[in-house]
């Protein structure tokens, strides 16, 4: 709610854009006290400004969708080659296989679900980890079903990122 307002009220925030600042600016400099009566300047000019407004809204409701998309899409992809690989999951290769830019596609992922595609990574292989490690398998096993060389990588992974050994979830 805005202001406070016990009622809810519908609106968007947007910058004000070139096109709108001209508007405005002709619709000031065309101000004359005998216009102010003249209903149809008052109502010709109002449309064009929420005209404008609805432009840039759906442009920017456009572009976050995109991003958003990008993002969503970049976290579905990221758990399926984590299925595939392990931790042999690569970043980059998503990047590549979404043909966006890593940097992008890291900005986009944070922008919406407030961690990088990095951390997510991790938070994956990590819940992986455990499931494996609560079913009774052992850490060594564990390690390489995640792809990891050896089990040594595999607990300095786990501790570094939970401040826990794995034998603590068997």
């Amino acid at each position: 709610y805005r202001s406070k307002s016990k009622e809810a009220i519908c609106s968007e925030d947007f910058k004000v854009g070139k096109q709108t600042r001209k508007q405005i600016e002709i619709i000031c400099k065309n101000l004359k006290p005998k216009k102010l009566n003249n209903e149809s300047f008052i109502y010709s000019n109002l449309v064009r400004l929420i005209e404008l407004s609805l432009e840039k809204i759906n442009i920017e409701h456009t572009r976050i969708g995109h991003d958003k998309k990008a993002a969503l899409n970049a976290s579905n992809l990221l758990k399926l080659y984590i299925e595939d690989k392990g931790q042999q999951a690569k970043i980059c290769d998503l990047s590549f296989d979404m043909n966006i830019n890593s940097n992008t596609l890291n900005r986009f992922h944070k922008r919406f679900f407030g961690k990088s595609l990095q951390e997510l990574r991790n938070e994956i292989l990590i819940e992986k980890a455990k499931y494996f490690l609560q079913t009774g398998i052992s850490i060594k096993e564990c390690a390489y079903n995640l792809q990891y060389n050896s089990p040594e990588a595999f607990n300095h992974f786990f501790k570094n990122n939970t401040g826990t050994a794995p034998r603590s979830y068997m």
